[in-house]
């Protein structure tokens, strides 16, 4: 009998900011993967960065650019007030 494959679980971090619900977690030494959720709509993204914080900025810069351009006549705050919002999360990525 053939037991089925584990899902790896994976440690990240999560965040609603701007209107969205951001997820990121690292793949290796300098790829981090997130995903910027709104409803049932979610976006995706791969890119490198050295350390957390720099991963943490790139995340919340998409998630800000997406925001002021749908919702034009709002103020957000800069990404570096929310860098240390960030709560650990995780899951499992049914992917491997």
């Amino acid at each position: 009998m053939r037991l089925p494959a584990l899902n790896k679980a994976k440690h990240g971090f999560t965040l609603a900011a701007f209107g969205f619900q951001l997820h990121l977690w690292k793949e290796s030494d300098v790829e981090w993967c997130g995903t910027i959720r709104d409803g049932d709509q979610e976006t995706s993204s791969r890119f490198e960065e050295d350390n957390l914080t720099l991963a943490k900025l790139h995340i919340l810069a998409e998630a800000r650019n997406r925001a002021l351009v749908r919702w034009k006549d709002k103020e957000f705050p800069a990404c570096e007030t929310l860098v240390d919002s960030w709560e650990a999360m995780t899951f499992v990525d049914e992917n491997q």
